[in-house]
């Protein structure tokens, strides 16, 4: 029997031989790596360059009791529509597109013990090749290619055109 003495009154607890009590876990040590040259950043908003290879995410929790049995729960909003489970502590995403997503993780055991989740919001910048400003300066070149050409075209018809004139 414990007693509890509290601001409000007493407290008194009475444990048996089968109570348990639970375990909270607190995942730490997020970070994400990008693949294609294994550059790792592990703080709140980052802007991550995109990457045709991936990403990878790695967590960790402390655990003193079970940490055989923990398995992690992670989801990546903006991509991922349910909770996925693992037993390691890393999930991998292969070509992510560009935009705004926040990483979820949470540890459990099958006592039903888990942690809150933890959350990391980033972003994936745009490739070069992704922009606007890149799909606008194409398409300008495109045009003035094509413009050019109609030019060339049209001056090269004018002179054959000028030739038979002078033959005839």
């Amino acid at each position: 029997t414990l007693f509890i003495a509290t601001g409000e009154g007493f407290a008194i607890y009475h444990a048996t031989a089968d109570t348990q009590y639970p375990i909270g876990y607190t995942i730490s040590d997020v970070s994400i790596t990008d693949l294609q040259n294994n550059r790792r950043s592990d703080t709140q908003g980052t802007g991550i360059p995109y990457s045709s290879v991936g990403l990878e995410l790695a967590f960790n929790t402390a655990a003193l009791r079970y940490a055989a049995e923990i398995c992690y729960l992670y989801k990546l909003e903006g991509f991922d529509n349910k909770w996925k489970q693992t037993v390691g502590n890393t999930a991998v995403y292969t070509n992510l597109p560009p935009g705004n997503y926040v990483f979820l993780v949470k540890a459990a055991d099958a006592r039903g013990n888990s942690s809150k989740p933890y959350r990391l919001a980033f972003a994936v910048k745009p490739a070069l090749w992704q922009t606007t400003m890149f799909k606008c300066s194409l398409t300008l070149l495109l045009l003035l290619l094509a413009g050019g050409s109609f030019i060339v075209y049209h001056r090269h018809t004018q002179r054959k055109t000028r030739e038979q004139i002078r033959q005839n």
